[in-house]
């Protein structure tokens, strides 16, 4: 057996290096040999083995001069190897091992008033005491230290407290028991929303007829995006295989919706400025592309992607541009506006037709709350959904959610409507004087390089010396209560600057540099933590094994 899985790893091996070298007669000849060498292969099977191989030939040739191809390959090889008799068991064993490491980083140490409180699996006999739910509320806001110091940021982007807060706060108590689905008994809604996107709309340079829906965030916007064109894709060009086309570093969301939709996802590469690649984009194009996307900024590095271009490219094909600001929406026209930001993203870009922008970021709104526009109501129609049919009545929706809590909508609009637009323009330059001095300071530590040039809102760096592994320094930086995101493709980290954060530039730096001195003397930590769980993660060529991984991360963040 071990004479079998030596010459077995051994083929592969040669295999896989011959992919490289000459990656079709390379992999097809050494495989094949190997084959046709085994003593049970004989006669008729030979040929039929060979004839076999000989067919995948072709399918090698795409294989050889694509990386993803060479990975999904090479993963496919480990998940049948996976598979083999006594190394599942070994597999899941050290996926639990790593389970347990991620569970340990993710609870954490909790104060023992958190660790006395009850676990509810089953409704209490009786109801609660107000008391006593305002008391466990209080012991559960006081665990969230690392967010209250505002080096971690929690995906909230302006400070509570001031008169914009205040606003939103009085607008969500005040709609608290409202439905935006039943807009003739509550017509406080119908106009808080119509509202909401008639000013997003003007900010992003709507024409007279830009339009558009509230969602309830950024996923459900991209979402509807998708619903809306592959729908409008159908009806006037009549495309039943539909695809959409979106930069590698577009969000998940829209894999998601695509996944959701059953249209094809057709992902384009980046260029060295960690911008779409526009003669990928172009090449990517096809007569069933249904809507393409581009994205200002990208969460990953903060660059805004080459809309100009991309719309021209689309607009000559008779496609449709969602240009997805769902971060930035609520802080780059302001900036525009201010003379500090190069590249143009919103509606003034002629092919533009639809533009995504989540208030409860940077619009200092409650959670819950973003928009879709479009261009004109001819394309917006095709997101409604309507059912004539029902034995309950005519029913219609304008995007996934059938009731909608007032609060949020009432929220958005307050928060608008209190922070005005000279409001937003001074939030926007702190933020992004903020912005510029952590891009400035990032450079001048050694080891440390920021990707790209990034244009707003999100900073990506990683080391440029060998000898400073950036996850290490990310854990490093944890240590010191600091929240960094680690991505991948490249490894590396970055950091969001909100409203928060701006007083945070000089202390941040400070421990960037400590940091980078630890990591540079510690090398041997590189492979603990969570600069070890996400090294590993990032190499894996089996995405199955990370998949896995993921869901028993949310497994853990689910258990009662």
């Amino acid at each position: 057996m071990e004479t079998v899985a030596s010459t077995l790893s051994s083929t592969l091996s040669s295999s896989w290096e011959a992919l490289h070298a000459h990656p079709v007669a390379g992999v097809a000849c050494t495989w094949l040999a190997w084959a046709l060498a085994q003593p049970v292969v004989v006669g008729l099977q030979r040929v039929l083995l060979a004839l076999f191989f000989f067919r995948l030939l072709r399918q090698l040739v795409r294989l050889a001069t694509n990386a993803d191809a060479r990975s999904a390959a090479l993963g496919a090889v480990l998940r049948s190897v996976r598979g083999m008799p006594g190394l599942a068991g070994v597999v899941a064993a050290e996926q639990a091992k790593t389970l347990k490491e991620i569970e340990a980083v993710v609870l954490g140490e909790t104060s023992d008033a958190m660790q006395a409180l009850p676990v509810y699996t089953s409704l209490p006999p009786s109801g609660l005491p107000l008391a006593e739910i305002e008391s466990t509320m209080a012991v559960l806001t006081s665990e969230q230290k690392m967010y209250e110091g505002k080096k971690a940021f929690g995906g909230i982007y302006h400070e509570a407290g001031g008169k914009v807060s205040k606003a939103t706060m009085a607008a969500y108590q005040a709609f608290t028991y409202s439905n935006a689905l039943y807009p003739m008994l509550f017509p406080g809604l119908r106009k808080f929303e119509a509202e909401v996107v008639a000013m997003s709309a003007s900010m992003m340079c709507g024409g007279p007829e830009a339009c558009g829906t509230m969602t309830s965030g950024g996923t459900e916007s991209l979402i509807m995006a998708i619903k809306t064109y592959r729908d409008m894709a159908l009806a006037t060009r009549g495309i039943t295989a539909p695809e959409l086309v979106i930069p590698l570093s577009a969000h998940p969301a829209l894999n998601k919706g695509a996944h959701l939709l059953g249209v094809k996802l057709v992902v384009v590469p980046l260029g060295p400025d960690f911008r779409a690649d526009v003669s990928a984009f172009a090449a990517a194009l096809s007569s069933n592309t249904i809507m393409a996307v581009a994205s200002a900024p990208g969460y990953p590095h903060g660059v805004i992607d080459p809309v100009e271009e991309m719309a021209a490219i689309a607009a000559d094909r008779g496609i449709p541009l969602h240009v997805d600001t769902c971060l930035g929406g609520y802080l780059l026209p302001f900036l525009k506006a201010e003379g500090r930001l190069g590249p143009n993203f919103d509606f003034s870009v002629p092919g533009v037709t639809s533009m995504s922008a989540d208030l409860h970021k940077y619009g200092c709104a409650h959670k819950g709350a973003s928009v879709i526009l479009y261009a004109s109501p001819e394309i917006r129609k095709h997101q409604y959904f309507q059912a004539t049919t029902w034995p309950g009545g005519l029913y219609c929706s304008p995007s996934f959610a059938g009731s909608r809590p007032g609060g949020t909508i009432a929220a958005a609009w307050a928060a608008m409507v209190a922070q005005g637009w000279d409001g937003y323009v001074a939030a926007a330059n702190e933020i992004h004087d903020a912005f510029e001095a952590l891009v400035d300071g990032i450079n001048a530590i050694d080891g440390l390089r920021v990707l790209g040039e990034p244009d707003a809102a999100v900073i990506a760096f990683d080391s440029d010396d060998p000898a400073v592994n950036i996850l290490q320094v990310a854990d490093e930086m944890t240590a010191r209560k600091w929240d960094l995101t680690r991505l991948i493709k490249p490894t590396c980290v970055h950091w969001m600057i909100g409203g928060r954060q701006t007083d945070l530039v000089e202390p941040m730096l400070a421990d960037l540099r400590e940091s980078v001195a630890e990591a540079r003397a510690h090398p041997e930590r590189a492979s603990e933590g969570m600069a070890g769980i996400y090294g590993m993660a990032g190499t894996i060529p089996d995405r199955t094994v990370v998949d896995e991984l993921l869901t028993g991360f949310m497994d853990i963040i689910l258990k009662p």
